[in-house]
């Protein structure tokens, strides 16, 4: 087996001489920077057995590492016995003061990322600012760029991420984890090519790393070759052919690839060989679910729920469980839990009105289907489903608006179709509508008459944009792990722009005195859909003015109120969507589509 290369043969220079060489021990602030950036505890044991500390660990020291780790990594244990045990090389007997700092931020930081999911986007800033803090005891050290590239990652900030990571790379050009974890944020940047690229070169630094091997093959699988997925993660078996993380992304692969009874056999060898994420339990679960053992399910969920009782998804897949025992009060109990974890979700807030309609309780069930498409105006089965409370209700013209709202965002859905061919015909007459109806119209150029939304500014007009309300959540993403998306249905925002047009939008805030935060982002096209990803915790859009997003532009005052936006550069073809946001209001999204001259 190929051992891990960390460290060039060249050395990295400070301003107090030799930072890093090929010999060079590990220390305190380098063994928690790892496992704060997502580096598996058997991985920083390969590093620490390879090049040995400069430190005898304290209990106190152990307890401060163990902050920094999830608990359920399989091998944190081994890793606090190899560090007592490990060759100490040039001592350094205590620790500095600059030194307790930054492993106090790294310590902190890691909890709170390790402490809720999906962090809201307060700790999100607060997880961000402890790294910052660390590196700045110390900017040399590229280990410290490494933990804060990690987490711009989880916040979507994918080319400061990028940059940091490349800072860490030009130091210590053989550091798997950061290939792995660059690999991640170029993909997130839409550069699969790269992606592949360093992903392929984290594999053939540490051939036996299971982390770098299954990012691999799930961004195989992304890009469409499960084949060679499988052939990678075949490989890394037949090295470490124990270890749970492989089997369990194989169990992925095979299930994203329609092979069910092998996926499950996949995910029950990784829970045997003591994997102790409950993802692997909620995958299981749905394999389990698609093949009709819904107990089978059942008891894998409650498992997972067990070992992360916060988690949403987990609360809110048990009501769909229980729902199909015909446990309805169970079903209610643990959607509202759901909620009560994340209360922005609209599925969860949907499947809570139909069981509140099963159980009779119209009222309750109308309540929760608004709330739900007020959350996700594009669910369309929130709509389909509030129509049919407000007809038992009696409130048969809302009823009607609402299939109307149905079969606008899901035409070809059977049931969707069927309530909308019994409706009266002056209601079906309407829906030949044009689509642009339903937004503000096209107007003479001028400050917007209505506020808070987003216009293009041509040379003679006002052109509004797509309003849309994304659907966000998590799922087990592209690299492994979990995954945040935000997907808007479509492919093609039906608001079309050339290339080549000078880019300047127009809004009117609600309140003059108000700050509205802007992000532009582009948008994958694919399968019926547009789709943001982030690997990690959260995808939430950030302000331009404190973190540049993904496409750069300027800012200024437009007429007596309104703000305007200018891209200072040509767009490429492709989707779109400005992100707006009023402070503690949430963001909105305004879609376009940039088509080649």
């Amino acid at each position: 087996m190929k051992k891990l290369k960390l460290f060039a043969s060249f050395v990295v220079l400070t301003s107090t001489g030799v930072y890093f060489s090929t010999d060079t021990p590990i220390g305190r602030v380098e063994v928690v920077s790892l496992l704060a950036g997502g580096t598996p505890a058997v991985e920083v044991e390969r590093i620490v057995q390879r090049h040995g500390i400069n430190f005898r660990p304290t209990e106190g020291f152990l307890k401060l590492m163990a902050r920094a780790e999830s608990e359920t990594d399989p091998g944190k244990e081994q890793l606090a016995q190899t560090l007592l045990t490990a060759r100490v090389v040039d001592l350094v007997p205590e620790e500095t003061a600059q030194e307790s700092e930054a492993l106090e931020h790294l310590a902190h930081g890691a909890e709170l990322a390790l402490s809720t999911f999906p962090p809201n986007p307060e700790r999100s800033q607060e997880i961000e600012r402890d790294f910052r803090q660390a590196l700045q005891t110390n900017p040399e050290n590229p280990f410290l760029h490494f933990v804060l590239g990690n987490a711009l990652i989880y916040e979507g900030n994918f080319d400061l991420a990028a940059s940091e990571l490349r800072e860490t790379l030009r130091a210590i050009p053989d550091l798997s984890s950061a290939h792995t974890t660059l690999g991640r944020a170029l993909a997130g940047k839409g550069d699969q090519a790269g992606a592949l690229a360093e992903l392929r070169e984290a594999v053939r630094i540490d051939p036996a790393s299971p982390t770098a091997r299954s990012v691999l093959a799930s961004a195989l699988l992304a890009n469409h070759d499960p084949g060679g997925a499988t052939e990678e993660l075949r490989e890394g078996l037949r090295i470490s052919p124990d270890d749970p993380a492989l089997h369990n992304t194989l169990g992925t692969v095979l299930y994203e690839s329609g092979d069910n009874d092998n996926a499950i056999a996949e995910f029950w060898k990784a829970i045997k060989l003591g994997s102790g994420d409950p993802q692997v339990h909620t995958d299981l679960a749905a394999a389990l679910r698609k093949k009709g053992d819904f107990d089978g399910a059942m008891a894998q969920l409650q498992e997972a729920s067990h070992l992360d009782p916060n988690s949403f998804w987990i609360h809110h897949a048990l009501g769909s469980a229980l729902v199909d025992k015909g446990d309805l009060a169970g079903a209610i109990t643990e959607f509202r839990e759901a909620i009560r974890l994340k209360p922005d979700y609209a599925l969860s807030h949907s499947e809570l009105g139909y069981v509140l309609k099963k159980q009779h309780d119209l009222d309750g069930a109308i309540t929760e289907y608004r709330e739900a498409v007020r959350l996700d105006p594009r669910l369309a089965v929130a709509h389909a489903n509030l129509a049919a409370a407000l007809y038992a209700k009696g409130e048969h013209d809302a009823s009607y608006e609402e299939i109307l709202l149905a079969h606008e965002l899901a035409p070809n859905d059977p049931s969707i179709s069927t309530e909308f061919s019994r409706l009266p015909n002056s209601y079906k007459q309407r829906a030949t509508r044009p689509s642009g109806e339903l937004r503000p119209q096209t107007a003479p150029l001028g400050e917007p008459e209505i506020t808070n939304f987003l216009f293009y500014m041509g040379a003679q007009e006002l052109a509004p944009l797509e309003a849309e309300t994304p659907t966000v959540g998590a799922k087990r993403g592209a690299f492994g792990g979990l995954s945040a998306y935000m997907t808007v249905i479509g492919e093609r925002s039906p608001v079309r722009l050339k290339s080549g047009s000078k880019w300047e939008f127009v809004i009117r805030p609600a309140n003059a005195a108000e700050q509205l935060d802007f992000k532009l982002e582009r948008f994958e096209a694919k399968g019926g859909s547009r789709t943001l990803n982030s690997k990690g915790k959260k995808l939430e859009p950030s302000s331009s003015s404190d973190r540049p997003g993904l496409l750069v532009f300027n800012s200024g005052s437009f007429g007596q109120s309104s703000i305007k936006l200018t891209v200072p550069y040509d767009l490429a073809p492709g989707e779109y969507g400005f992100f707006v946001s009023a402070k503690g209001d949430g963001w909105k999204m305004f879609c376009f589509g940039v088509d080649s001259l």
